[in-house]
């Protein structure tokens, strides 16, 4: 669960980690994959927070809109990006499980275009 990685992350990173979450209630009911959020966030950590010295804020949103759960995973980054310049493995992989399961109405992007920062968004279509 995403909850206990972040409990163990804050013992590593102390207050260099700190966490912002904006669930709507109606998101809060809904099901996501397993290791969905897990994977945002430990990408979250790894290639952002945990490589700046001052840390930064995780910022955690979910809401429903025009038929859609969308989540949103964001994060600080160091400048310039050296090592993670795109989407790797991880984000790869989900990318796919989304795809099997939902077919191209799901989608997570990754959105590097400002230089201190990265977003990766998700949209799953809710199902009746």
């Amino acid at each position: 669960m995403s909850q206990d990685y972040l409990a163990l992350e804050a013992l590593r990173l102390g207050e260099r980690l700190r966490v912002d979450l904006d669930v709507a209630a109606a998101a809060r009911k809904l099901r996501i994959p397993v290791m969905l959020l897990q994977t945002l966030v430990e990408n979250a950590i790894k290639h952002g927070i945990a490589e700046l010295p001052a840390g930064g804020v995780l910022r955690i949103r979910a809401w429903t809109a025009g038929g859609a759960l969308h989540l949103e995973v964001e994060n600080p980054c160091p400048e310039p990006r050296t090592q993670h310049t795109g989407e790797g493995i991880g984000i790869a992989n989900a990318q796919r499980r989304l795809h099997l399961l939902f077919g191209p109405e799901a989608t997570l992007k990754l959105d590097l275009s400002e230089p201190a920062r990265a977003l990766a968004r998700v949209s799953l279509p809710l199902t009746p």
